[in-house]
């Protein structure tokens, strides 16, 4: 059964809500959601292979955009600019012939029609992984994300790259090792033997590599400049063996299996470039004891005046650090999440639900459940399970 989609527009000043109805020609499983005007843009997977939709608003028309079901390709991003009414999409290609992968930037009208299909076209032992796309202008945009060896799922570095209204686009590589602040998150002793390294690799004319695999947000705006947030992970496996009658009941055999841990965060890193693609600063921020089920963004960032907040919200625990550039204004710090009453004591966090989230401007807002423990306050239980929702701003 194909079923429909709703899409619900608030007004926040009055309450007032409009809901309208997106056809749904196949079952699509949805990654990506954009307005503009009054078409929604909704993008995903469908059989495994990318899909994009238009569908009006006003008029419940659907429609596909051309050029991307088919296979060795993967949807990153749909971003919209609303100034020129247009949609760019980028999707991670394979062509048939090619050893390594590269990224594909198609932009639409609001219509639909594509206007300019191009191709990012990386050195031949390079392939790219990752990318999210920001507009300069109506004619100019930057692609930022990682690179790796041509058959690897491993990034090594950065990329970066303008494309202008010619449609030039030249990429630029910086690997993980050329950043000063890459591995800043660490601590002291090793963040020398790194150093250490890098630089007896830069003596004898080589570079030293760095593999990681690296989930990259969308790009900010900031000051004139642009900045660049990804978090480090990797997944993690458990192995268990026993022994038993499985296969022969007379005979004792041995059964092994493998079964997956969550994906282990390490740390974050923060790059800011100019619109030329060069990079300005970095720096990086320690994430501990995060696992999560599902790979999706954990760190959130606050822009103020000067300062740059990254914080992350992790078994109930707001943990934060302050950056202006390459220099830390404030070291990690943790904040607990506040409680209802002065003699609540948390006794368990469900660490399988709960985040952090973006609310509006520089506000945010932490979820979870806690299990809470008070014996002091008259008229509630002495134990009970509670979901709250903390306010955050940072000054």
């Amino acid at each position: 059964v194909i079923a429909d989609l709703s899409v619900v527009e608030f007004n926040v000043l009055t309450g007032v809500h409009k809901t309208s109805k997106i056809r749904k020609l196949f079952n699509i499983n949805l990654s990506e959601f954009e307005i503009l005007g009054k078409n929604a843009i909704l993008g995903g997977s469908v059989n495994l292979k990318p899909a994009v939709i238009l569908s009006s608003l006003e008029e419940s028309k659907t429609r596909v955009l051309p050029g991307f079901y088919f296979e060795r390709s993967q949807l990153l991003q749909i971003e919209v600019n609303d100034e020129a009414r247009t949609i760019k999409v980028l999707t991670k290609v394979q062509f048939p012939g090619r050893r390594n992968q590269t990224i594909n930037v198609r932009t639409f009208s609001s219509d639909g029609e594509m206007t300019e299909n191009s191709n990012l076209r990386p050195d031949d032992k390079v392939s790219l992984l990752t990318g999210r796309i920001v507009n300069i202008n109506s004619n100019v945009s930057l692609v930022a994300g990682t690179y790796g060896n041509r058959r690897s799922e491993f990034s090594r570095g950065i990329f970066l790259t303008r494309i202008d209204e010619g449609g030039d686009k030249t990429v630029l590589y910086y690997d993980y090792g050329d950043l000063e602040n890459f591995f800043s998150y660490m601590k002291a002793r090793r963040q020398e033997k790194i150093k250490d390294r890098i630089e007896r690799k830069k003596v004898r004319g080589k570079r030293a590599k760095f593999f990681y695999r690296l989930l990259v947000h969308d790009v900010i705006e900031y000051g004139g400049a642009f900045v660049l947030i990804g978090e480090a992970y990797y997944p993690r496996y458990n192995s268990y063996s026993s022994s038993g009658y499985w296969l022969n009941p007379y005979y004792p055999g041995r059964y092994s299996y493998t079964t997956f841990d969550g994906y282990k965060y390490t740390h974050a890193i923060v790059i800011g470039f100019d619109n030329k693609g060069r990079i300005l600063w970095n720096n990086s921020f320690e994430i501990k004891d995060a696992i999560m089920y599902s790979l999706e963004p954990l760190v959130e960032v606050s822009l103020n005046g000067d300062n740059i907040v990254l914080l992350y919200n992790y078994e109930n625990v707001i943990r934060s650090k302050i950056v202006q550039g390459r220099d830390v204004v404030e070291g990690k710090e943790f904040n607990d999440i506040s409680l209802k009453f002065q003699d609540d004591e948390v006794r368990n966090n469900d660490s399988d639900f709960g985040g952090l989230e973006r609310w509006y401007d520089d506000t945010f807002y932490a979820y979870g459940i806690q299990k809470i423990w008070n014996d002091n306050e008259p008229g509630i239980k002495q134990s009970r399970e509670v979901f709250f929702v903390n306010k955050i701003i940072y000054h």
